[in-house]
């Protein structure tokens, strides 16, 4: 099962692919999550988190993230 971890920080979903928009321990992919779109492929995740992230945005960047998931997330995936 292919997971990503949006906005994962250090402490990274066990398993996932980490993007941050920092280059710490942990983060795979170094983007920030309001440059679209994202350097991922079309439905390539199965499950990708968003935890302790909405907080961080404006409602109208959120609106975009979530669309940029939905296209990278497969038909059938869990956000």
């Amino acid at each position: 099962m292919k997971i990503l971890d949006l906005g994962c920080g250090t402490v990274k979903v066990r398993g996932a692919v980490g993007l941050d928009n920092v280059d710490i321990p942990g983060v795979d992919i170094v983007h920030d999550l309001l440059d679209f779109p994202y350097p991922i492929e079309n439905k390539s995740f199965e499950n990708i988190y968003l935890r302790q992230v909405i907080e961080h945005f404006y409602l109208n960047d959120f609106k975009n993230i979530l669309n940029e998931c939905f296209r990278i997330l497969v038909s059938d995936g869990l956000l």
